[in-house]
Order: structure tokens, then sequence, then C-alpha cells
């Protein structure tokens, strides 16, 4: 689909990705350099260090590499399914829709906010992890 640039030099994805980031003057916090380094979880072999530690104090101490990780596998998984359907229907239409349509759920403000009330401390748990990877609201 695409080929390498034999003029640049090879740097992982990762890397590559901080390498620009730098080039162009974005400065990174250690969350997010390591939101970014990680990105692959243990596919890549190099963030085992990182990623399994029996140390307490060695262990991550924030939860944005996992997050990322997450939605890169989610991601990946969606084009896999998109390239496949794709090639799927170029060689055969499909005799029914592949996906059933579905209304969107009508959540007013009071209906969320008695979700909100009914569950606190899920809430405030989401509001940990927001605060802890943004840094919180002002």
């Amino acid at each position: 689909m695409y080929d390498h640039n034999p003029h640049i030099q090879f740097m992982k994805v990762s890397d590559r990705s901080i390498f620009i980031l730098q080039h162009f003057g974005i400065i990174l916090n250690e969350k997010e350099y390591l939101g970014i380094k990680l990105h692959d979880g243990l596919y890549e072999d190099s963030n085992r260090p990182y990623l399994i530690s029996f140390n307490e104090s060695y262990q991550l101490k924030t939860s944005l590499p996992y997050i990322i990780h997450a939605a890169d596998m989610m991601a990946c998984q969606s084009e896999n399914i998109a390239y496949k359907l794709s090639a799927t229907t170029i060689l055969k239409s499909p005799s029914k829709p592949l996906l059933k349509p579905r209304k969107p759920k009508n959540f007013t403000k009071k209906k969320l906010e008695a979700i909100g009330a009914s569950n606190e401390s899920s809430a405030k748990k989401i509001t940990a992890t927001f605060d802890e990877l943004f840094g919180g609201v002002k």
C-alpha cells in the first residue's frame, strides 16, 4: 500500500513520532512520552521493562499508555475489518445489510444526571482518571 522512503534513517513508529514532535518544538510531558513510546504494548519487546515489573516502585503511575495501546489495537482491528469488508464487497455484494440501523438512545440531561447520581463512585473514578490524564478542568 505504501513504500518506505529509502533516503531517511529507519526508526520505529514510536521513535519517529517523538522525533517529529521534538523537531517541531512540541514538548511532551512524561505521561505523553510514555503514552507514545508504549503504544504498541507488549508487541514491542523494548516495552517489557515498562509493562512487566514485580517491583511496585517501577510500575507505571499513569493509565495513559494502556488507554492509547487499547485505542491503537481497536483502530488496527477496525481497519482490518474495513479492509476485509471492502474486499468481500468487491467480490460479491451482500444480499442484506451488514449492520442493522440502530435508533439512538434518547438521553436527556435529567436522565444522565440520574445515572451519575445512582453510581457516584463510578463517576468519581471517571473524574479521577480524566484528571490524571488531562490535568483536571479549571
